[in-house]
């Protein structure tokens, strides 16, 4: 095991509870301090694992609509769930390149992307981590392009 996910309610909880972050914190350190804690980008689980000295990992989600305030949108409400996999590459592309993802009302809101959720339950997402891949390999290709003729020019 290299990491550890609080799931549903309680990652969501935790997103924004500072006390219940704390708690999985110390129980995940308690378990193996060698463990990664991986939480919603900008939240209180990653500020808990931080303050802690626990490694942790910013989570990001490509098919998922965020509030102002850095929050998931409810499943409940309208337009919570992307399911168009051209928006979601662009959205992932620029939440890695820019640090920003564009919330439900249209904000930009800065966000941190070590690692990406795409959930098993969306219709999409087979196609979509395909995709992602596929724009993976030539966000890598550029990448290494400038930073090969970076090297040329020193």
């Amino acid at each position: 095991m290299s990491h550890v996910k609080p799931h549903g309610a309680l990652y969501n909880t935790a997103a924004t509870d500072y006390d219940m972050s704390m708690n999985i914190v110390r129980a995940v350190k308690d378990l193996d301090s060698s463990l990664v804690l991986v939480g919603l980008s900008g939240s209180q689980l990653i500020r808990a694992a931080r303050n802690a000295g626990l490694a942790c990992a910013s989570e990001v989600f490509a098919d998922r609509a965020y509030n102002d305030d850095g929050t998931l949108v409810a499943r409940t409400v309208e337009g919570a769930v992307l399911h168009d996999t051209g928006l979601m590459i662009r959205r992932v592309i620029r939440m890695i390149r820019e640090k920003v993802v564009e919330s439900i009302s249209g904000r930009l809101i800065p966000i941190e992307a070590d690692t990406i959720c795409i959930h098993g339950d969306n219709e999409t997402a087979p196609e979509f981590a395909k995709k992602l891949a596929e724009a993976n390999m030539v966000l890598t290709f550029i990448m290494w392009q400038n930073s090969t003729a970076c090297q040329r020019t020193m």
